[in-house]
């Protein structure tokens, strides 16, 4: 048991890696655009969305940036999906639908766990091909695109998260205005 347990860590250093770079570089970014806080800035908006958010919506949104750092550290890695990745990811699919309380969109949130793990497994596919068997210029265009495509998908992902955390904060302040 203990062995397995080491194992499936070793296999996920890359992510453990990447993921702790991201949260500090984050919080770097975060830190330096309050330092500056200034009720007459564009900054203000956005501090205005996350301000007020319960502890669940935080914790979705943190999971759904954890999405974020999972898929960026596969895609810059390319390692072999293997079965404590899918674990992984799963998780936080699951967990992302279940903090954002959106228990209808969970069939949906699976579909689109299986569609991005499925894309990082024909990348990584893809790279392999290009790496030990041939270079095709066509094959590595597929790639990027594809990357790009993944790219896109985990933050639009993202953005849904912020978006119905904030629809959720404008609901319960209207209804305690009644």
């Amino acid at each position: 048991m203990k062995e397995s347990l080491i194992e499936n860590l070793i296999q996920m250093r890359m992510v453990i890696v990447v993921s702790g770079v991201g949260i500090l570089l984050l919080g770097l970014i975060g830190f330096l655009f309050s330092r500056k806080f200034s009720f007459k800035t564009k900054r203000l908006k956005f501090f205005a969305c996350l301000y007020g958010l319960t502890t669940s919506q935080i914790m979705a949104l943190s999971v759904s940036i954890l999405k974020v750092l999972f898929v960026v550290s596969m895609f810059f890695t390319l390692v072999d999906i293997k079965a404590v990745h899918m674990a992984y990811f799963g998780i936080l699919v699951l967990l992302s639908c279940i903090l954002r309380r959106d228990l209808k969109g969970i069939v949906f949130g699976i579909i689109n766990g299986a569609v991005m793990m499925g894309i990082l497994q024909v990348a990584g596919l893809l790279h392999g091909y290009l790496m030990d068997v041939y270079f095709d210029p066509k094959i590595a265009i597929i790639l990027i695109v594809l990357m790009i495509f993944l790219g896109l998908y985990v933050v639009t992902d993202t953005y849904a998260t912020l978006n119905l955390c904030i629809e959720d904060k404008i609901r319960w302040s209207r209804k305690a205005d009644k």
